[in-house]
């Protein structure tokens, strides 16, 4: 679907537009499920029981997809905070340097995602670089306090040793337990 507004082209499923915020199917839009919207779209089937039924809906992004979106994430916050690193080791030493960085390091993460996630991109880079975005459950931009509430909440999953992330694997919207907490999903474009 491409947005009426700046004629960008729309994940697949989401009802506004990453680049300018504008709503989907405004008044000129014609009046068809999102799913059907374009000609190229694809359908995966899912099973239910013994039916198996079209998913009309969003592509959720899987469990693979997001682990692969995390690393690239980690190597960019590793770079992060190796220059800090440094820059503290040729001012400090080494010693302290490593507790600076451990401090500095700890407040990046909890923004890196929650400052990537709220703002024009919806995703991390690391999400943005394998096209999947994070959205509320009603397909929606997500704000600073829900996203950073998300990013507080992989902490949790620390506690249930990964198989809070291990839930994307097995659950519907492909949720992770930190997405259930503050009802978010991942969408692949």
């Amino acid at each position: 679907m491409i947005c009426q507004n700046c004629n960008k082209e729309l994940p697949k499923g989401w009802l506004f537009c990453p680049t300018c915020r504008a709503k989907s199917g405004g008044p000129s839009a014609p009046k068809v499920p999102i799913s059907k919207s374009t000609p190229n779209s694809t359908f995966i089937p899912q099973t239910s029981g013994n039916a198996t039924v079209q998913n009309s809906g969003p592509n959720y992004a899987g469990f693979w997809v997001r682990v692969a979106a995390a690393l690239v994430d980690t190597i960019i916050l590793w770079a992060i905070a190796a220059s800090i690193m440094l820059f503290f080791a040729l001012a400090a030493g080494w010693h302290t340097a490593g507790l600076i960085t451990a401090a500095i390091n700890a407040v990046i993460t909890l923004f890196y995602e929650a400052y990537f996630t709220s703002r024009n991109w919806y995703a991390t880079p690391g999400k943005r670089a394998l096209r999947i975005w994070v959205a509320d459950t009603n397909l929606q931009p997500i704000g600073f306090g829900l996203a950073m509430g998300r990013s507080l909440l992989k902490i949790v999953n620390l506690f249930t040793f990964g198989l809070g992330y291990l839930m994307v694997a097995f659950t519907d919207k492909k949720q992770g337990l930190h997405d259930f907490m503050v009802r978010t999903v991942v969408i692949r474009h």
